[in-house]
């Protein structure tokens, strides 16, 4: 073998170039390589374990994925590839991007403060729950029921032996997650890590002698909702355990330079209440 056969096949063979890379790197034709990989009896690869030696990732497992409903950015971020990797790969074996539906269709569903208020008046009118996510463009139940507890607004046939959303006590089952993540052992940490750090004192004002409250400077329902989207998959009533779990580990929920002390006074003006 002489030394440019060499080069070629540790191009190809070791190094996981391909064809045309491989012709690329040592200036000649793509012709040039499958001859001498031929000649060499080196077999070249199909498309797909080309992508699968390059990427590390074959067009089935990205395909698999797919067709269980995850969404393209989540499947480059599952493969720890740039957003549109999944989407390349997909047009490529001539798929386009689904419409979203279920909690993506939530997302951009987000309603402002007069359309939330908009969704409560209805609710207080009468209007059935079903009517209103049809209207408002949400899959599941959740997302309503976060609102309506947001804004305080009694829900319909109350009673003490009632269960789920009839509860007073039922707060939605996504906000059941929400409440747990932040009442969690790491939860009531952060907060005390914020605290001692900022030396029980209110960041605005200097004052320390009024309630405090650790405060998210990047919300923590915006951190919330990328950490569900990250794992959209998962259903936030069905798998709340799961999804708790992986919670704690969900470094952002965490971090404490993404908090900062304030008066709770100064917090609820901050969040409108």
């Amino acid at each position: 073998m002489n030394t440019s056969d060499d080069r070629v096949v540790d191009l190809y063979c070791t190094q996981k170039l391909s064809v045309a890379q491989t012709a690329k790197a040592i200036n000649m034709s793509p012709t040039y390589v499958r001859t001498v990989l031929k000649r060499k009896n080196v077999k070249t690869r199909s498309v797909s374990e080309g992508r699968k030696a390059t990427t590390g990732v074959t067009d089935e497992q990205v395909l698999e994925l797919y067709n269980q409903g995850w969404a393209m950015k989540k499947i480059s971020l599952h493969f720890g590839k740039s957003k549109n990797f999944a989407e390349n790969r997909l047009n490529g074996m001539g798929i386009s991007e689904r419409r979203q539906v279920g909690f993506y269709n939530q997302q951009r569903a987000r309603l402002d403060k007069e359309q939330e208020k908009s969704l409560c008046d209805d609710y207080e009118n009468g209007m059935l729950l079903v009517d209103i996510k049809k209207k408002y463009g949400f899959e599941g139940d959740g997302t309503v029921y976060d609102i309506l507890a947001r804004h305080r607004i009694e829900l319909r046939g109350q009673g003490k032996n009632q269960h789920g959303p009839a509860n007073p006590s039922w707060k939605g089952g996504i906000s059941e997650l929400n409440i747990r993540i932040r009442q969690s052992p790491k939860g009531r940490a952060w907060r005390q890590a914020v605290f001692e750090r900022d030396h029980f004192t209110c960041t605005l004002t200097g004052e320390k002698n009024k309630p405090l409250n650790a405060h998210h400077k990047k919300r923590f329902s915006e951190i919330y909702s990328e950490f569900l989207l990250k794992h959209s998959h998962l259903d936030a009533i069905l798998d709340c355990e799961e999804l708790f779990n992986l919670s704690q580990d969900h470094e952002e929920f965490w971090d404490v330079d993404n908090g900062v002390t304030i008066s709770e006074e100064i917090h609820k003006q901050l969040h409108g209440e």
